[in-house]
C-alpha cells in the first residue's frame, strides 16, 4: 500500500513539473528563434543613404577681351545624386560664377566691375548603358550682365560705373552623357545638352556642353 502510494506520489510530481517546466521551455526556445529572425530581419533591411548617393561637379574658368577691355571668369557647379535605382537618379546642382572685367568706359577712363552669376536646378538621369545615360534639367538662373556701346567701349551708369544689369530667367536642358564612372570609383564625364528655353532674339546657342568630374555614378 505504502508502495502504491509512493509510485502515485512520485507520478503527480512529475507530471506537475512537467506541466510547469514545457511552458516555460516553449517560451524560451520560441523566443529565441523569434530574436534571431529579428535579427536577421534587421541586418537584411538596412538602410545606407550614402549607398545611394553619387556626387559630381564640373569648373569654369576662362578669359577673354577685346581692343577696349579684358574679361575673365572663374565658376563651380557641384551636384549630388539620388539612385532611385542603380539605373535611374535625381538630385540638386548649382553653379557659381564670378567675373572680373576692366575696360575703357566711354568716358575714355579705364573701369572695373565684379558681375556675379548664379544658379539652381534640379536633374534626372537615366543610364540606360554602362557608360552612356540621358539628362533632363530644370534650372532657374540669375545673371549679371554689363554692355558695350556701337564703338566697343563699356557702357556707364550715371554715376559713372560700369552698367551692369540682372536678367533672370529659366532653363530646360536634355540631352545625352557619356561617363567612365562606375560604383565606388571616381571618373569623368561628357554632356551635350540643349536649352529649349533660349531666347529667340538672342544670338546666344541653345547647347550647352559640359566636363565634369563624379565618384559613385
Amino acid at each position: 500500500m505504502k508502495f502504491s502510494y509512493l509510485i502515485l506520489t512520485l507520478a503527480l510530481t512529475l507530471t506537475f513539473s512537467l506541466t510547469i517546466d514545457t511552458p516555460m521551455q516553449a517560451q524560451h526556445y520560441g523566443y529565441g528563434k523569434k530574436k534571431k529572425k529579428k535579427k536577421a530581419e534587421k541586418e537584411h533591411s538596412t538602410f545606407r543613404l550614402t549607398d545611394h548617393l553619387w556626387y559630381g561637379g564640373g569648373g569654369n574658368l576662362g578669359f577673354s577681351g577685346g581692343n577696349n577691355f579684358n574679361f575673365f571668369t572663374f565658376g563651380l557647379s557641384p551636384m549630388v545624386g539620388y539612385k532611385i535605382i542603380p539605373q535611374v537618379s535625381v538630385g540638386p546642382r548649382l553653379s557659381f560664377n564670378y567675373n572680373f572685367i576692366k575696360g575703357v568706359g566711354s568716358d575714355g577712363f579705364v573701369h572695373k566691375a565684379q558681375p556675379v552669376s548664379y544658379s539652381a536646378g534640379l536633374f534626372t538621369r537615366f543610364k540606360f548603358v554602362r557608360m552612356f545615360f540621358l539628362h533632363a534639367e530644370y534650372e532657374y538662373e540669375s545673371r549679371e550682365v554689363f554692355y558695350l556701346d556701337g564703338l566697343g567701349y563699356l557702357v556707364l551708369n550715371g554715376e559713372g560705373d560700369i552698367l551692369t544689369d540682372r536678367i533672370s530667367r529659366e532653363n530646360i536642358y536634355a540631352g545625352l552623357g557619356y561617363t567612365n564612372s562606375s560604383e565606388g570609383s571616381w571618373g569623368y564625364e561628357v554632356l551635350l545638352l540643349y536649352n529649349f528655353l533660349t531666347p529667340k532674339n538672342s544670338l546666344e546657342l541653345p547647347f550647352d556642353l559640359r566636363v565634369g568630374l563624379t565618384y559613385n555614378f
